[in-house]
């Protein structure tokens, strides 16, 4: 909050500043507002934020015009929004971050809300307490049931099933093979890992088994998905081979 304004931000990164006389919206660029429309837009030839590196910019609406905002407007801004929020990678405040917060608003607003990137680097470690500030004496209770509203993105089990005819049951990464380890019971066992995940996309799309799956075991697929947008297959084999290397040389 400003003494002139009140203003909506990613991280640092300005989304949405409100005066008395307009309102300020960042948008991904293009915008179309259509012939004769009342507000500005503004698009450079740089990004307006270089932590939000797509194309972008500005428009500027009457706080008389608030009430009719065209659709363009809102959908363009709310992808801006959702673009400061993949590329917002740390924060300080990143262990004050609340996921219930968010879920009780989608509850009310009926939509899902963008999380910041580092919430799915996040998202498996647990903040734990030191030894001398453990209750012992509460019971700890587990199981109790609430709800969640996510986006589901279908799948075609062919593509699998073409993915581990052509690369094999082995994981791609570290060469794991379940039917190796554990026998007969675990034979065939893999996940299919997307190169380029299916919600990044957001949309039906064709998928080719060859060149856009790879079978990797349950350990290296929960490592490239350590971070949004995910690990390269590249990249996680990398990690691989270096503590290798350090656990040889010790």
């Amino acid at each position: 909050m400003y003494a002139e304004s009140l203003r909506l931000n990613v991280g640092q990164v300005e989304t949405l500043t409100l005066y008395a006389s307009d309102c300020r919206f960042l948008f991904r660029a293009p915008l179309d507002l259509g012939v004769n429309s009342p507000f500005i837009a503004q698009i450079g030839g740089e990004p307006v934020y270089r932590a939000v590196p797509v194309p972008s910019g500005v428009c500027v609406v009457p706080t008389t015009g608030m009430a009719n905002l065209p659709h363009s407007i809102r959908a363009a801004h709310d992808v801006y929004i959702r673009d400061a929020a993949s590329y917002k990678r740390v924060s300080p405040f990143k262990r004050s971050f609340s996921p219930a917060v968010l879920e009780y608003l989608e509850s009310l607003l009926g939509i899902v809300l963008p999380r910041p990137s580092y919430v799915s680097q996040e998202a498996n470690q647990l903040v734990e307490s030191l030894a001398d500030e453990l209750d012992t004496s509460a019971p700890i209770r587990e199981g109790a049931k609430y709800q969640v509203t996510v986006n589901a993105y279908e799948r075609d089990p062919r593509a699998r099933k073409l993915c581990v005819t052509h690369y094999g049951t082995g994981c791609a990464i570290c060469g794991f093979s379940f039917g190796a380890v554990y026998g007969q019971v675990a034979e065939g066992l893999i996940h299919v890992h997307h190169l380029r995940p299916l919600s990044e996309i957001g949309e039906e799309s064709e998928v080719d088994p060859i060149t856009d799956l790879r079978p990797v075991c349950p350990n290296c697929h929960a490592v490239l998905h350590r971070r949004a947008p995910a690990y390269s297959i590249d990249e996680v084999r990398a990690f691989l081979l270096a503590t290798r290397l350090v656990t040889k040389n010790q």
